[in-house]
């Protein structure tokens, strides 16, 4: 951690250095009610229709964590990241419940959109060192995949750090 501006000046005339920002919490997002989703996306009022299982598919949540033992998700969930070593926390500054959430209309085995996904695990505490952290993570684990399965990122929040767009960007 910088504690000074010479520290800053310092690491800003490394080689490769692009950008440094001050680590800032990013804005967690909320998840509507259960339910509409679904049908919204099919473009009807009340069924959803989808032939795509998502099976072969990895999808990354970086949010508050998720419980494996959700009846939902059972047995397709693996852990990549954590910044505090736990997998899932019944209690926190933002909703511990909304990483769970998160998985389920991705991928639940009723409720989601790819039922058949492997669901991957990223629990943050969305400051922007920590999602930089898990991005970093999610990227190498994708890249060191020993086929061509597709991945899927969901972040579900918001932020205006730079070095966050920047990180998008190449990945596009």
């Amino acid at each position: 951690i910088l504690k000074t501006d010479k520290d800053i000046d310092t690491v800003r005339l490394c080689k490769g250095v692009t950008l440094v920002e001050h680590d800032e919490r990013a804005e967690h997002e909320s998840v509507g009610d259960i339910g509409w989703g679904l049908p919204w996306m099919s473009h009807t009022e009340d069924t959803y229709n989808n032939e795509n299982t998502g099976k072969g598919v990895d999808i990354y949540v970086v949010d508050t964590g998720i419980r494996t033992t959700h009846d939902e998700l059972i047995g397709r969930v693996r852990t990549l990241y954590t910044y505090d070593d736990l997998p899932y926390a019944t209690t926190g500054p933002v909703s511990p419940e909304h990483g769970t959430a998160v998985a389920g209309c991705a991928a639940g085995a009723n409720y989601g959109t790819a039922p058949e996904a492997t669901i991957v695990n990223c629990r943050i505490d969305f400051m922007t060192s920590t999602i930089l952290k898990a991005l970093d993570r999610i990227l190498r684990d994708h890249l060191d995949k020993p086929d061509d399965r597709p991945s899927i990122v969901n972040f579900s929040g918001s932020t205006l750090s730079p070095i966050m767009g920047k990180f998008f960007e190449r990945l596009t």
